[in-house]
């Protein structure tokens, strides 16, 4: 197991989970409609460009961000990235009765900050949703982590607008070297390839990791983070 002085940790489907999986299909949802009213067409064509992009480039969400619409859509014309429709629509979504106090999860990163390392919790969701989830977890982002970096309005996910310049920002703001950090997320794409980039360590939290990753992955959180 790595010894670390920082701590990255993904939240969603990493820190917490749902209790019923059901509940993220709002997530897709909300990029469907989000799509549709970014372009002023129905739901039906805005489902069918986001599966697009999603079969294409990973997330629906692209067609909002990446500034490509124009390009592979030319009908649509060029449209400049757009962060406010996805996160105007998501911060609708309400998580209360969706997940379970978290204790043993809250008992882990609290072991490890009494432990000197520093945690860094970040999303891809909207900061209003997903400190509306911590709470139902039993988090409290503003003490439970060192820092918390979610989705803004105007920023749009850090995780996926930033990729590698997050975590070293991260890093850089708290003076440690990448190969004294590790990233954990259930993402290869967005928590993986960026920390490896940097040299830091990393853990996909999957049960059934990409044949071109050779890092640590996990399917026990917390039994993980108890060694590191």
């Amino acid at each position: 197991m790595p010894k670390v002085k920082l701590l990255i940790i993904d939240i969603d489907h990493t820190l917490v989970k749902a209790k019923d999986q059901l509940f993220y299909k709002q997530y897709k949802q909300a990029v469907n409609k989000s799509v549709a009213k970014f372009l002023e067409i129905d739901l039906k064509r805005g489902t069918g460009v986001a599966n697009f992009y999603r079969e294409h480039f990973g997330g629906g969400e692209q067609a909002l961000f990446s500034g490509t619409i124009g390009e592979y859509f030319p009908k649509y014309g060029d449209r400049s990235p757009d962060y406010q429709i996805l996160y105007n629509q998501m911060i609708k979504i309400n998580p209360k009765g969706h997940f379970q106090k978290h204790s043993d999860e809250l008992d882990i990163i609290a072991k490890i900050r009494d432990r000197g390392i520093t945690v860094v919790a970040a999303t891809s969701t909207p900061d209003v949703l997903s400190r509306k989830i911590l709470k139902e977890c039993g988090f409290d982002p503003e003490k439970d982590f060192d820092m918390f970096v979610a989705y803004a309005k105007e920023s749009g996910p850090p995780k996926m607008i930033l990729k590698e310049k997050l975590f070293k920002g991260v890093v850089d703001k708290f003076n440690t070297l990448p190969s004294d950090a590790l990233s954990i997320g259930d993402s290869y794409q967005y928590d993986i390839l960026p920390a490896l980039a940097l040299g830091m360590k990393t853990c996909l939290f999957s049960s059934e990791p990409p044949a071109q990753y050779n890092g640590d992955s996990c399917q026990d959180l917390v039994e993980y983070l108890t060694y590191i």
